[in-house]
């Protein structure tokens, strides 16, 4: 699985809690990480563990979001509609960590609220097994208070659930015909030019435009994009120069890249 594959500074920290040092042998020390109530130094240590790891994942978020916007700027659409749901999936980790809320794999999953007194919970929900159902449904127990994006739905789904289910018709179920079309779920861009969309996106304080299947497959990622740029702020979290300077190559791939990079 990913969350341990990738090998989040997270998930490297949890093992050494565990005493295991082979990840291999991880599923031996899944019934030990219930009892790891967290000290105000582990507490400490996981808390800068959480925020290297959201870095990562808003850099990841910020070049999915960027390439989409690039594609479109391009007239390309149907493989946009797949980077613009990797880059709220992305983000969406980025935000879960920005507050502290990681997730965690002995085996099992695991969660942990990185705080002193904590304890490392065992998560219960057979129906959410991949680390991308596995984010949303953690967004929904732990950020549907906090998240602006979580108040409504899009056709009875939450959004990002909506969002999802647009990745998966267009990268694994569409047909060839859509295929050669290369049209995606967007409002047309001949009535409304890309640039005009973006700044409209980013404008709205409600946000509006996040619940409406018209526009929300480029407006979710967009507002969450902002949304958790202003988190990042509130907790000092900032890109460093390499990762900027990374991100600035996009400046000559379109308008609508020039207006997303100044959010930086």
């Amino acid at each position: 699985m990913s969350l341990s594959s990738d090998r989040l500074k997270t998930q490297i920290f949890f093992e050494e809690l565990l005493g295991c040092t082979k990840p291999e042998d991880i599923k031996q020390f899944q019934d030990k990480a219930p009892e790891i109530v967290l000290n105000r130094s582990q507490a400490s240590a996981f808390r800068k563990f959480c925020e290297a790891d959201a870095k990562s994942f808003l850099f990841k978020g910020a070049v999915s979001l960027l390439s989409a916007l690039s594609g479109l700027s391009k007239g390309r659409q149907t493989w946009p509609v797949v980077q613009l749901y990797y880059a709220n999936y992305y983000l969406l980790r980025a935000e879960l960590l920005l507050r502290n809320r990681c997730v965690l794999r002995a085996n099992r999953v695991f969660t942990a609220l990185c705080l002193s007194g904590e304890v490392i919970e065992k998560v219960s929900n057979k129906s959410a097994k991949s680390d991308h159902d596995l984010t949303i449904y953690f967004a929904k127990k732990y950020l549907a208070e906090l998240d602006v994006l979580l108040s409504q739905k899009i056709n009875d789904d939450l959004p990002y659930e909506w969002l999802k289910k647009q990745r998966d018709w267009y990268q694994y179920k569409q047909d060839s015909y859509i295929e050669l079309n290369d049209k995606g779920p967007f409002y047309p861009f001949e009535q409304m030019d890309l640039l005009t969309q973006v700044n409209m996106f980013l404008a709205d304080p409600d946000p509006y435009f996040c619940f409406d299947p018209d526009y929300a497959v480029l407006a979710l990622p967009l507002k969450r994009f902002q949304l958790s740029l202003n988190t990042a702020d509130q907790n000092a979290v900032h890109f460093n120069s390499n990762a900027k300077s990374k991100l600035l190559r996009f400046q000559n791939e379109g308008l609508a890249c020039e207006r997303v990079l100044r959010l930086l």
